[in-house]
């Protein structure tokens, strides 16, 4: 493990794992409030919990869903075609018929039938 290499990939990796516990944080925390206000005492893990089943609780999970899909917004980037290749000094790779890791290439075009 060489902790020298990765630049600023590794400060992506952190938000990226930022932006998923934060997203989680939030769908938990807006089933806890739906439980809450739905049971009149104190509310434990399994209440919590179950609200996922019901369209209250997935809900939540959408906003969290939401809210992460609006935190990845710095991976847009990534999404440019030919940048991907510069900042990540990758290149594409796919699995033949024989299960090998081999470069990318597309599927020839059919020969069309003269009439």
């Amino acid at each position: 493990y060489d902790s020298s290499r990765g630049g600023r990939l590794k400060g992506l990796l952190g938000w990226d794992i930022m932006s998923f516990l934060l997203s989680c944080s939030l769908s938990f925390g807006l089933m806890y409030v739906d439980s809450k206000v739905h049971a009149h005492g104190p509310v434990g893990i399994k209440q919590v919990l179950w609200d996922a089943c019901r369209w209250e609780g997935q809900t939540a999970i959408f906003w969290g869903r939401i809210f992460y899909a609006f935190l990845s917004f710095p991976f847009v980037v990534f999404l440019i075609p030919g940048l991907n290749s510069v900042l990540t000094h990758t290149t594409p790779t796919g699995y033949n018929t024989n299960g090998l890791c081999v470069p990318f290439l597309l599927h020839p075009m059919p020969e069309e039938k003269n009439k």
